[in-house]
C-alpha cells in the first residue's frame, strides 16, 4: 500500500469510567498508526465524559461526542456519521484489541480485495483469557456464508475491520426493518456481514471483557425482546430469498434462545412478582409462532439438526408449559 487508509474506531460509551482508558491505550499501541478514535458519550452519569476529555489532552486523534442516552446502536450510528475513515472498527469501551489487529486486517483487505476482515474473539474474565471464536482456516468467504455462520451459534464474529460503506448500507437496511430490542445491535452486525459480499477471516485478536459479577448480568425482562429480534431475522432472510438455505441454522438459533430464556425463568421464579412470571411465560410460549406448524414438522425430522438440540428445546418447552404459577 502506497498510502495507509484512515481507520475510524467507533466506541459507544455509557458509564465506563473504569474501562475506557484501557480501551484507548490498546488503540494507541496499535502498530497501524493512521487511526482516529470516536467516542460517543451516551448520557453517562459517571466520570466517563471527564476522563475522555483528559485523554484528549494527550491523544489528539480522540474525538468526543456527547448525546442524551439513546442506547448502543444509536451511539454507534452517531460515531459512524462523524467517521472520516474509509474503514471502521467497532469497539466496546471495556474491550481491547491485539496490538497488530488493525494492521494485519488492513493488509488482508488490501491483498485480497475484501470488504471486511473479521477478528478472532477471546473472552476475558477476572481470572483468565480463553478462546471464544477461533477460525480453523483463515480464508475468504461470502457474505451469505458469513451470515449463515452467525445464525445459531456464533461460529464467526461480526467484529473486525469493515469498509465504512458496508455499515452505512447496513444502517439503511436496518432502518427499513424498524425493530427495537435490547440485542438489535446483533441484527445490525449480521446485516453488515451479508452486505459485505466478500470477507476474510483473520487471526487478529479482539479481547471481549465479560464480568460475571456485573450487574449487567442480573435478570432483565428486556431479554425477552430476543424473540422480537429473531422474528425480524427470519423476515430479513425471507426478504433476501435466503431463508430456505439457512432454515436449519435458524431453528438452532431460535431454540438456543428459547432454552436460555427458560433457564432464566426457572432461576428467577422465586424472586419475580407473579404478574411478571405470567408475562414472561406467555411471551416465551407465544414465540413458538415464529415458526409455522409446517416448519416445526420439518425441523423435527431434519437430520441436519442434532437430536440433542431438539430434545433440549422440547424439555424446556414442556417445563415452561407445565409450570404452575
Amino acid at each position: 500500500m502506497k498510502t495507509l487508509p484512515l481507520v475510524s474506531v467507533l466506541i459507544p460509551c455509557y458509564n465506563v469510567e473504569k474501562h475506557i482508558i484501557n480501551a484507548i491505550l490498546s488503540l494507541n499501541n496499535q502498530t497501524y498508526k493512521n487511526i482516529e478514535i470516536i467516542c460517543v458519550d451516551d448520557g453517562s452519569t459517571d466520570n466517563t465524559n471527564k476522563i475522555i476529555k483528559e485523554i484528549q489532552l494527550e491523544y489528539s486523534f480522540v474525538t468526543l461526542i456527547s448525546q442524551q442516552n439513546k442506547g448502543i446502536l444509536e451511539a454507534r450510528r452517531t460515531a459512524l456519521n462523524h467517521a472520516q475513515g474509509d474503514f471502521i472498527v467497532l469497539l466496546d469501551a471495556d474491550d481491547k484489541l491485539e496490538s497488530n489487529a488493525i494492521y494485519n486486517s488492513i493488509q488482508c483487505l488490501h491483498e485480497h480485495k475484501c470488504n471486511a476482515a473479521l477478528f478472532e474473539v477471546y473472552k476475558v474474565t477476572e481470572n483468565e483469557t480463553h478462546p471464544f471464536i477461533i477460525y480453523t482456516e483463515h480464508k475468504i468467504i461470502t457474505g451469505l456464508e458469513a451470515l449463515k455462520s452467525s445464525i445459531g451459534y456464533w461460529k464467526i464474529s461480526s467484529l473486525g475491520v469493515f469498509k465504512k460503506s458496508v455499515y452505512e448500507k447496513a444502517f439503511i437496511t436496518f432502518d427499513n426493518i424498524k425493530v427495537e430490542s435490547y440485542n438489535s445491535d446483533e441484527l445490525l452486525g449480521r446485516i453488515a456481514l451479508f452486505e459485505s459480499d466478500k470477507i476474510i477471516l483473520t487471526d487478529s485478536k479482539y479481547y471481549y471483557t465479560t464480568n460475571l459479577s456485573s450487574n449487567t448480568l442480573s435478570f432483565k425482562m428486556a431479554w425477552l425482546e430476543v424473540f422480537k429480534t429473531n422474528k425480524t431475522i427470519k423476515e430479513y432472510l425471507i426478504n433476501n430469498q435466503i431463508y430456505a438455505q439457512i432454515r436449519s441454522e435458524f431453528f438452532n438459533h431460535y431454540s438456543i434462545d428459547f432454552v436460555r430464556m427458560q433457564k432464566h425463568f426457572r432461576k428467577n421464579k422465586k424472586s419475580l412478582p407473579k404478574k411478571d412470571l405470567i408475562k414472561y411465560r406467555n411471551i416465551c410460549l407465544k414465540s413458538i409462532r415464529t415458526l409455522s406448524f409446517k416448519e416445526w414438522l420439518e425441523s423435527i425430522f431434519n437430520k441436519n439438526i442434532p437430536i440433542k438440540r431438539k430434545l433440549k428445546f422440547l424439555k424446556s418447552y414442556l417445563s415452561l408449559k407445565l409450570t404452575l404459577l
